[in-house]
């Protein structure tokens, strides 16, 4: 998984599921909701536990059941204004936020009507640095003559536990010398200073 680098550039996923329907089917039934805030920021320390309100509103025209779960985000470094990727679930990775996040299972809501949630936080002891994952809130759906339609958006979680990040390095060169030795040239793309500076020169003792 790439690291998220510009985390003030993610934006909350959308994804409308449905079948596409057949001619002559009925007009799609209104299954919209809204979400607020679209993104958490999360600046904390580890072994912290912190909570945070999102509001859902029912824009539907009945009521209706949201239920919630969290999947791993992905961001990419080369594209820092892209949408964060939603992974479908936990993956393995150092930068998951999997397991940090606790969500609510379901609540119903009157039609045009909003509810408060709960999502909890919890920052492992022995973390570091930023880890990443989203709430998914997912609509019900409905069916109308061969059209089934629903809606789900993902709350991405920008969790940072603090602590050091580690160097960006890139090498941007690589040379060998005749008799012995190599010189490695990279930059440091990342806000941590590093040691050697830039140019490394090293002699195969052999």
């Amino acid at each position: 998984m790439r690291r998220l680098r510009a985390i003030g550039a993610l934006v909350a996923a959308t994804i409308a599921l449905g079948v596409v329907a057949a001619p002559g089917a009925h007009a799609a039934p209104n299954v919209g909701f809204g979400l607020s805030p679209l993104r958490v920021d999360v600046e904390s320390k580890p072994g912290a536990r912190s909570s945070y309100e999102i509001t859902v509103t029912n824009t539907d025209d009945r009521a209706a059941t949201f239920t919630f779960s969290k999947v791993d985000i992905q961001g990419d470094n080369d594209d820092p204004e892209a949408t964060p990727v939603l992974l479908g679930g936990k993956q393995a990775s150092s930068i998951s936020g999997y397991d940090w996040l606790d969500v609510p299972a379901t609540t119903t809501i009157p039609a045009g009507a909003s509810r408060k949630v709960t999502v909890v936080v919890n920052i492992p002891a022995d973390a570091s640095g930023g880890h990443y994952a989203a709430l998914m809130v997912t609509g019900p759906t409905r069916a109308a003559g061969n059209l089934t339609v629903g809606s789900r958006i993902a709350v991405p979680f920008l969790m940072n536990a603090g602590g050091t990040p580690p160097p960006e390095v890139k090498v941007t060169d690589v040379k060998e010398f005749v008799g012995g030795g190599t010189k490695i040239v990279y930059e440091n793309k990342g806000k941590t200073a590093v040691k050697p500076k830039p140019t490394i020169r090293y002699t195969d003792p052999i």
